[in-house]
């Protein structure tokens, strides 16, 4: 029990309570959660506005389009199942080679280029330029000194 009152009025909108006696610390809690509740049911109901604009009808329409194709994949994602981001199936594919049986030289230095080409993205494409993900600071430049121009090929955020 939160308290008593007076008096209390309900219309289809509002609800008024006058002159409420109760601990004002569990009737916040209680408000709170009563809010967290109805953000809940907003959310897991999948309703939602969507406002879109644009310069012409023809550009609203292309944005139109291009909502409804990300709902529908969202959906269909949702439905059967999500797959993790690009980046990490290409980890978990370069994870897969391993089990992989080679029977000579050759079939190993395949799966290891391809390996290798698989795991690029982990190492921020410096792998590629003969860098690794260790040997890089924040903020370094990474590139080429040459005697006419200096090549920037990544910047370390």
């Amino acid at each position: 029990m939160l308290g008593t009152c007076k008096k209390v009025t309900i219309s289809k909108d509002d609800t008024v309570i006058l002159d409420g006696a109760g601990d004002k610390k569990e009737i916040e809690e209680r408000c709170e959660q009563i809010c967290l509740v109805e953000r809940l049911a907003k959310l897991s109901g999948g309703v939602a506005m969507f406002k879109i604009g644009g310069a012409s009808e023809a550009k609203v329409s292309e944005k139109k389009d291009k909502v409804t194709d990300a709902l529908t994949a969202t959906k269909a994602a949702v439905e059967e199942g999500i797959v993790p981001g690009g980046g990490v199936a290409l980890l978990y594919a370069a994870k897969e080679f391993d089990k992989l049986p080679t029977t000579n030289f050759d079939q190993k230095i395949g799966v290891q280029i391809i390996q290798n080409a698989l795991k690029a993205g982990s190492n921020m494409g410096l792998l590629l330029r003969g860098l690794k993900r260790e040997d890089i600071q924040r903020g370094q430049v990474c590139g080429f000194i040459c005697a006419r121009k200096f090549t920037c090929s990544q910047y370390v955020l």
